[in-house]
């Protein structure tokens, strides 16, 4: 948990265990957008939505392909100033080169020429683009993705 957020008053909100499958990834988002429109209005909760959605996809398409017993937990803690989404799996890391290499330039295309098109990263972009802060811990048995959304005042 960040530790601004642990400071404060902080509740759960969401805590959900999961397999890493796609279906599960459906049926998690399915659940997060109406938490999120409710605390954060359409346009916003939609934005997170499609963040956190693309976090859990990764996980499953990435972290843990191929694995048996592939595992995914999302927590959701709400305080007065921000929320936190963390997701823990034990797949495999992301790659570091991957993680410095998303800043939002892979967005920067024509997308009238194919050849052109980014091969990988637009993901890990897209989720750097709509949380206000993002953290990555690898420990022992898993990986920790914080993503952190402010609330406006």
């Amino acid at each position: 948990m960040n530790a601004t957020l642990a400071a404060h008053q902080a509740s759960p909100v969401l805590d959900l265990d999961l397999d890493a499958t796609f279906d599960a990834v459906s049926a998690a988002g399915e659940r997060l957008g109406s938490l999120l429109e409710q605390h954060f209005g359409e346009e916003r909760g939609a934005q997170l939505r499609l963040g956190i959605v693309e976090a859990m996809t990764n996980v499953v398409e990435h972290g843990c392909a191929g694995r048996e017993g592939g595992h995914l937990h999302v927590l959701a803690v709400a305080g007065p100033s921000q929320w936190c989404f963390t997701l823990t799996d034990n797949g495999r890391p992301i790659p570091g080169d991957a993680l410095r290499g998303a800043d939002g330039s892979v967005f920067d295309f024509d997308p009238d020429v194919t050849a052109e098109l980014p091969e990988g990263g637009m993901g890990l972009s897209l989720i750097q683009m709509v949380f206000d802060r993002v953290d990555y811990k690898v420990e022992a048995t898993s990986n920790r993705l914080i993503l952190t959304a402010f609330i406006s005042a």
